[in-house]
């Protein structure tokens, strides 16, 4: 399970390049790129696949270079290419190739393919009037369109493409009530947009980009106890989905009223969500640092790296992934929390250790908590 660093990709606006009412989803052929690449090109999206490539999927990622937003998404991006070997990223723009190249030169760690868009070609096969940047297709080896859907949710779509969960035939059929989803949405029809979300949990019961539309409908209106009541119904649907489990705590810690929750969603993920070291590490940084004077917080966080570390130690060989480095951050901070400041450094450098196989651009702040933890030590004269 993938949890994106606590961060939210956001909607970052409208599309309004004069596109098509309809246009391709999950369940049609792929159409080719009419694009110009600014690097890592180019690449073909149809066309008949080798044995190698059976098992990989290629990820077109319609974005703004001028979004807020555009940069955050390329480290996204980046980590995901780090997490899924088998993806194959295009991160495509209706901006002009200049734009694009402007964009891509700032940006030094790339493992992934950049590419402007041809008179907006491909723009407007692929997308709708009311489609929002940036916005992802999954597209398969024989050139199908598995998935699409918006950024903030591409993880969990590679996540099931990986666990072999990814249904073609179901995505199209959500497909269409998650566009109605988001114009009931944009126009506060929270009546007609509960009634799209339940169509389409009935197909998808953990299907995320409904569930957040209607907690940030449901939020925008003060109804917590409502937001509450969807968490606690999906979750028990679908047990096994770590992100319900984050959504909800990040949900008791900002009201009152469920406050004393957290903990014990917490303690429900630990239950029912198998041991990851990203997924881990993340839950137990979250609980640290959103409730930083709770002993059971603090205890929990420590049952969750535990039984991750375990994992690391039976993995065979020298592998290391870049989801290693949430646990590794995780450990530090929960040594800290505990006050052994020398082992708080010694995973932090266990951090950046993998950081620097695997994602630079993270590597900055791994080594200023470092530097934190050693000044620490350095004030208290303790280890």
């Amino acid at each position: 399970m993938v949890h994106f660093a606590g961060k939210a990709l956001v909607l970052c606006g409208l599309l309004v390049c004069g596109v098509q009412l309809f246009a391709l989803r999950a369940g049609d052929p792929a159409t080719e790129l009419k694009a110009d690449f600014v690097f890592h090109g180019p690449v073909a999206l149809t066309g008949a696949a080798d044995a190698a490539d059976r098992e990989k999927v290629k990820v077109l990622v319609f974005f703004r270079t001028q979004d807020g937003a555009a940069r955050e998404l390329m480290n996204h991006l980046f980590d995901l290419k780090v997490r899924y070997p088998f993806t194959e990223i295009i991160a495509l723009t209706p901006d002009s190739k200049r734009q694009a190249q402007a964009f891509f030169d700032v940006y030094s760690h790339r493992n992934f393919s950049g590419a402007a868009d041809i008179d907006l070609q491909t723009c407007k096969a692929y997308l709708t009037a009311n489609s929002v940047y940036p916005y992802v297709f999954l597209i398969g080896s024989g050139g199908m369109i598995l998935w699409d859907g918006e950024a903030a949710d591409l993880a969990d779509a590679l996540e099931r493409f990986s666990g072999k969960t990814l249904d073609p035939a179901k995505q199209r059929e959500i497909s269409p009530l998650l566009a109605e989803l988001r114009s009931r949405f944009r126009n506060g029809e929270e009546r007609m947009a509960n009634f799209a979300a339940g169509r389409i949990f009935e197909i998808d019961p953990a299907n995320s980009e409904a569930i957040r539309l209607r907690l940030f409908m449901l939020q925008g209106a003060g109804r917590y106890r409502d937001a509450w009541e969807l968490l606690e119904d999906r979750r028990k649907a679908v047990p096994g989905n770590g992100k319900l489990y984050f959504q909800q705590i990040e949900l008791a810690c900002r009201i009152p009223a469920y406050d004393a929750q957290a903990v014990p969603v917490a303690q429900a993920y630990l239950r029912n969500v198998p041991a990851e070291p990203g997924g881990d590490g993340a839950m137990a940084w979250l609980l640290m640092e959103r409730r930083p004077f709770d002993a059971a917080a603090v205890q929990t966080a420590g049952q969750l790296i535990g039984r991750s570390m375990a994992l690391l130690e039976a993995r065979p060989g020298k592998t290391v992934l870049l989801a290693d480095a949430d646990l590794y951050s995780a450990a530090a901070l929960y040594s800290y929390r505990l006050g052994n400041l020398e082992a708080a450094e010694l995973m932090q450098k266990k951090a950046s250790a993998v950081l620097e196989k695997t994602a630079l651009h993270r590597l900055g702040f791994s080594r200023g908590m470092e530097s934190f933890y050693q000044s620490v030590r350095n004030m208290t004269g303790k280890k």
